[in-house]
């Protein structure tokens, strides 16, 4: 009896899952028919993700240190048509995709025109080096164009010139030579990563224009 009530209770849960993705894909569909353009927030938990995309909105979702403070997406307007989108954060040895409402999520940054990676620059070198291997194995994996990722590098306040540098130089040899230094909790360098979302987005757009 037991086995049969988790065995119904998991079928409602996905049901319940299906129905939400079917929901997303028609807001997702929806936007994308008014011009919305989509930038989607990734990375692992108390990067700094949700600071963030409180700075970048003017609004105050809950932060918090620990895994799966954020547990669905946040979407908010910022000008005229860009969406921010918050999503839940990774967790080091964990595959999001075993995480049902990640299923969710991953409609969210399939369907963005551009993810910004949020990492965690205070981190020691060796964790930022997992976090980094971790999280572009992942985004690798669900088909993300490195070419619609811009990265991130949080807490920057923390950390000296030179460790920035290394953190930078690594990040260029993933591939990335946009790479935008940030400290979200003191307000610094948001303005310039506004600035990079919306020429990454004007570049997009020239580019569709040429085929």
């Amino acid at each position: 009896k037991q086995i049969n009530a988790v065995q119904k209770r998991i079928k409602i849960l996905k049901n319940k899952i299906e129905k939400i993705k079917e929901a997303r894909m028609l807001e997702i569909e929806k936007r994308k028919s008014r011009g919305d353009k989509i930038a989607v927030l990734v990375g692992h938990y108390n990067a700094g993700k949700t600071t963030l995309f409180n700075k970048l909105t003017g609004l105050n979702r809950p932060v918090g240190p620990l895994p799966f403070t954020t547990l669905s997406s946040k979407y908010a307007k910022v000008g005229d048509n860009l969406l921010i989108v918050d999503t839940i954060g990774f967790v080091v040895d964990q595959d999001p995709r075993l995480i049902s409402s990640f299923e969710i999520n991953l409609l969210d940054i399939l369907n963005s025109d551009i993810v910004v990676l949020v990492i965690d620059s205070s981190d020691k070198w060796a964790k930022f080096q997992l976090k980094l291997k971790e999280v572009l194995r992942i985004l690798d994996s669900i088909g993300v164009a490195r070419e619609k990722i811009i990265p991130v590098l949080n807490k920057s306040d923390l950390m000296s010139p030179e460790e920035l540098e290394w953190r930078s130089i690594e990040l260029k040899k993933a591939g990335f030579d946009r790479i935008v230094a940030i400290s979200a909790e003191k307000e610094m360098g948001i303005d310039l990563l506004v600035d990079e979302i919306r020429k990454a987005l004007r570049k997009e757009q020239i580019e569709l224009a040429k085929i």
